[in-house]
């Protein structure tokens, strides 16, 4: 049996790569007491395994320098000071955003990014500010170490976003590049200069006329602990977070996740928003 085959000059040639979605892996899932249910995503019929984490991941797995962060002091609380239930999106119905399609663009360290900047600077600045942020900027604009939609990492997503800032999604829109074909996908369209509030020239979306830069202070690191982390969101709004991703999580329709071993160890790093 052939577990994947590819189209050779019109010759169909058997492959050694395993596909994204594995209707074995589902059954297998859905059959056991794993927690959470599997289900079939046609965006990744096709794919390959190996494809689903360079393309859909795009986080680099967290430096020295991140894990050796010192982290940020605060009062622990016990958990039962806790309510039973928060979300972010409940505490900050209008500062919240929803997540955007990243595509296959493995660059979830400017997604992730862009969206926890944004909430922060909703919930910050009490709703004066409540703009999406550009992902996009980052990806096309933040080229140092950075490799746009081959990945990145996210300290350097906050040191650009500190000293360079970032504009409005509707400024930069994702994937706004696209249209202009190969020789423009991997241009910056905005630039700006150092302690400057608005960029150089207008937006590359000509129908957003606000080019404002958004900036935010330096990160910091939260402690590992539960605890930590529920009273940071409760507290500040959603945080980031690096996580190890297996071929089984591609499948995730609900429930708590955990790594089955069916799905093999093979795992990369992709980084998300935590809302609660």
């Amino acid at each position: 049996s052939c577990p994947f085959s590819k189209c050779f000059q019109s010759l169909w040639k058997c492959s050694k790569e395993v596909c994204l979605v594995r209707q074995d892996l589902i059954q297998h899932i859905n059959s056991g007491d794993y927690g959470w249910k599997a289900d079939n995503y046609s965006q990744f019929w096709g794919m390959t395994v190996e494809e689903g984490f360079k393309k859909r991941l795009g986080t680099f797995p967290p430096s020295h320098s991140l894990l050796n962060m010192r982290e940020a002091p605060g009062k622990s609380l016990p958990e039962e000071k806790f309510p039973a239930f928060f979300a972010a999106t409940y505490a900050w119905p209008d500062w919240i955003h929803d997540p955007l399609d990243q595509r296959n663009c493995g660059a979830s360290w400017a997604f992730s990014t862009a969206s926890v900047a944004a909430d922060r600077i909703a919930i910050h600045s009490e709703g004066q500010i409540t703009d999406n942020l550009s992902a996009q900027n980052l990806i096309s604009c933040d080229t140092r170490n950075q490799h746009g939609c081959n990945g990145g990492s996210i300290d350097g997503a906050w040191r650009y976003l500190k000293t360079h800032g970032v504009v409005s999604y509707a400024c930069y829109p994702s994937f706004w590049n696209d249209h202009l074909g190969p020789s423009g996908e991997n241009h910056c369209y905005v630039s700006s200069e150092y302690g400057k509030n608005y960029t150089n020239g207008p937006c590359p979306n000509a129908l957003e006329e606000s080019n404002r830069l958004y900036r935010c202070a330096p990160h910091y690191r939260v402690p590992s602990k539960e605890a930590d982390i529920m009273k940071e969101i409760m507290d500040k709004g959603p945080v980031q977070a690096i996580m190890k991703v297996y071929e089984d999580f591609f499948l995730y329709k609900e429930g708590i996740y955990r790594h089955s071993q069916r799905a093999g160890s093979k795992w990369k790093t992709h980084s998300v928003k935590l809302l609660g």
